[in-house]
């Protein structure tokens, strides 16, 4: 096999928040992937503007292609049907002289519980049971709990902070319920808002919080939208108070000592222009070339590290085989010599050279399916583990046996440089890290701190009921339930 760093051809810090973004927003608007389903009216038949009929015409379903690759990195529901992907099958189709765009769904308006989209798997899932709340900032003196819109993603764009572009709709609530699971669905840009997000603790200054644009839109052939132009117009026709006292509280906040403050706030409004030249300079578009660039990267970094690391060497094959203690002792002696006989040998420099370009992979490509080889799967599984926590900040301290925060120093690098983990380790402690990653990652979240989940199936009652087989990102955002819902908690 040719050296993987030449293999990798696509700049994978393309993705990374200070890296170059697209300079013309018309290429991205007409970007598709083949097989998506654009919308054009034209072959449908005719509907008049403003009613229902129009509204449904405007529903297209997203058509599988992302996951039409080799066996081995599909996501496979073993039902023998394809799968879409709700962040990349998907083309934004932005039009700055109609101000519209493509979105998907999320969580809908009404909805009763919060959803996510698993950019990995491209699939939806289950983030929080909702439930009755008051607003941290004290300026809503009514109940928050429902939201009182559509929460959904713009595909392939990622906002300043690197995360999917957020986009809020209003338009007909049983209409995005009903339609969400399957289509995605066309939009009149009407604004935006800068949103301010505290990442920990209260953020008493503004310099402390990070910002994004969040945009405002009303959903394609509303009658009741037709003539709103600008958010001031919206707000003529919604309760912007209780608008903003979601967008303040509902997706939860930051949970500290027991104290609950405002994770995210409202910041200046944008129009529609202003909106769309903000993503036009601010924001990464993800085109369909380089999505396939960075999926072939990725697919060859997945295959250099299950050749490399995953499988057993000839030592361990023949020590497997071996049949008494003192055969063993003569296949190591006879391999003293070999510096990759055993896996942790193997996996220590493969690890400190690729986790960068992996954690990058595994937040956006798919590592491997389970229904083609489980045992391959569950390596992935494992090894991702790992790195995502080291991703997170946290490093394994092998003299301890247990993980460990890796701080910042002022130079912004870490305390334990990459070139030093797992750093006089053997190969007991570099099991201990893997055996342990999953119980850390658990108890992060527990406590309340950023940490990942593995969802197999999104299984429990409130549950999308999606199989997915992936990390999911779990925020620390905590749900502060008043009234009847106080001691409300979802178990995952």
């Amino acid at each position: 096999m040719k050296r993987i760093n030449q293999l990798l051809i696509f700049p994978l810090c393309f993705f990374l928040v200070h890296c170059s973004t697209v300079k013309d927003v018309k290429d991205t608007a007409i970007d598709t992937v083949d097989g998506i389903i654009p919308l054009d009216l034209s072959g449908k038949r005719k509907a008049v503007y403003g009613t229902k009929d129009y509204a449904e015409a405007l529903v297209a379903k997203i058509n599988p292609s992302w996951f039409d690759t080799q066996d081995r990195f599909a996501l496979d529901l073993g039902d023998g049907d394809d799968v879409p992907h709700r962040f990349f099958d998907v083309a934004p189709e932005l039009n700055p002289q109609r101000l519209s765009l493509n979105f998907v769904v999320e969580t809908p308006e009404g909805s009763d519980s919060l959803f996510g989209i698993d950019i990995s798997s491209g699939q939806l899932y289950t983030k929080k049971l909702l439930c009755e709340q008051s607003d941290a900032n004290k300026r809503h003196k009514g109940v928050i709990f429902k939201p009182p819109f559509t929460v959904g993603l713009v595909p392939r764009i990622l906002d300043q902070l690197g995360t999917p572009q957020k986009i809020i709709v209003f338009g007909d609530r049983e209409y995005y319920q009903k339609n969400f699971r399957e289509n995605f669905f066309d939009v009149r840009v009407v604004g935006g808002f800068i949103q301010r997000v505290c990442p920990y603790g209260a953020c008493r200054k503004f310099d402390e919080m990070n910002s994004r644009v969040v945009i405002v839109a009303v959903q394609a052939g509303s009658e009741r939208f037709e003539q709103v132009r600008r958010i001031e117009d919206l707000r003529l026709l919604v309760n912007w108070r209780e608008v903003e006292a979601f967008i303040e509280n509902g997706f939860g906040k930051n949970f500290v000592a027991g104290s609950y403050y405002a994770a995210y706030r409202v910041g200046p409004e944008l129009s529609a222009l202003q909106t769309f030249n903000s993503l036009k300079s601010k924001s990464i578009f993800l085109t369909a070339s380089k999505l396939s660039q960075m999926r072939s990267s990725c697919h060859k970094l997945y295959d250099h590290i299950w050749e490399k690391v995953g499988g057993l060497s000839d030592t361990e094959n023949r020590l497997q085989r071996s049949s008494n203690r003192k055969e063993q002792q003569k296949i190591l002696k006879d391999t003293a010599k070999i510096k990759t006989r055993f896996f942790y040998q193997r996996f220590i420099p493969m690890f400190r050279k690729y986790v960068k370009e992996y954690n990058t992979c595994v937040k956006y490509v798919y590592p491997s399916n389970i229904h083609f080889d489980p045992d391959r799967h569950w390596f992935f599984a494992f090894y991702s583990a790992v790195n995502l926590l080291n991703d997170l900040g946290y490093s394994f301290d092998c003299s301890r046996s247990i993980y460990v925060k890796n701080t910042l120093l002022a130079s912004g690098r870490k305390s334990i440089p990459v070139e030093r983990e797992f750093r006089n380790c053997s190969a007991r402690q570099v099991d201990m890290a893997f055996e342990t990653a999953i119980d850390f990652l658990d108890n992060l979240r527990r406590k309340n701190y950023p940490s990942y989940r593995y969802i197999d199936y999104d299984r429990h009652s409130i549950g999308t009921h999606n199989k997915i087989y992936s990390w999911v990102y779990q925020e620390n955002k905590k749900l502060q339930c008043v009234g009847s819902q106080k001691d409300l908690v979802l178990k995952n």
